[in-house]
């Protein structure tokens, strides 16, 4: 079996070698540069993001609506999903620079999916991290 032929990590794939599974999980397919993978990588979490946060906004401004508010219920929305997208700029460009440069200097290149999944870790972790009863003050 070549190089080319054999299973790899799907994460993981040299570069200039077929990668794994006919180059569907990286190889060809994959990000070579630390551009491409910084601008998936953020296109993915602003996507994540943009759902995550947006739903979040829509909850939020059901309550002043109910109540007859629609002006307030607009800015809440406009609010809660601004600094979703904000966090999102920001995280996703820092992740993606360190993914990116990591991958870059290992002679990596990147799978596809891989920046989805840094996007998704990222909601989760802003998610978890917005309970006050997950600090420490509850310790």
């Amino acid at each position: 079996m070549s190089l080319n032929e054999s299973w790899t990590w799907p994460a993981i794939v040299f570069v200039g070698h077929g990668g794994g599974i006919g180059g569907l999980l990286g190889g060809e397919g994959g990000l070579s540069n630390r551009r491409e993978m910084l601008s998936f990588t953020l296109m993915w979490t602003l996507a994540v993001f943009g759902l995550v946060f947006g739903a979040a906004g829509l909850v939020a401004a059901s309550v002043p609506l109910r109540a007859g508010r629609p002006l307030t219920a607009l800015v809440l929305f406009l609010i809660v999903a601004g600094f979703g997208m904000i966090t999102a700029l920001i995280g996703g460009s820092l992740m993606g620079y360190f993914i990116g440069s990591i991958y870059e200097i290992g002679g990596f290149t990147m799978a596809l999916w891989v920046p989805l999944g840094w996007a998704v870790v990222q909601v989760l972790v802003a998610v978890i991290s917005s309970y006050a009863e997950v600090g420490l003050n509850a310790l």
